[in-house]
């Protein structure tokens, strides 16, 4: 991270920033649940869902920034919905 970064807004904006360059324009060609093993290796109790992007990017739902098991992904729009539950 930047040492220009003085508050919250700063931090949220150098993320921003970071989401966007990693997944802007980015298409999602997989989606599965973990194996038992992955899920061992993270760790977890359960099983979370993976998100494989077009560059083979893995991405993963958690509950917490440190990784403390798997989390679930919330559609919202027209028809919100729980996809992904643990």
């Amino acid at each position: 991270m930047s040492k220009g970064i003085k508050t919250r807004e700063d931090l949220i904006t150098w993320w921003q920033e970071r989401a966007t360059e990693l997944l802007e324009g980015r298409t999602i060609k997989k989606a599965f649940y973990m194996s038992e093993a992955e899920a061992e290796e993270c760790e977890w109790a359960c099983r979370g869902l993976v998100l494989v992007l077009d560059d083979d990017t893995r991405i993963t739902v958690e509950t917490d920034p440190a990784g403390n098991g798997p989390g679930s992904l919330r559609l919202v729009g027209n028809d919100p919905q729980i996809l992904g539950p643990v």
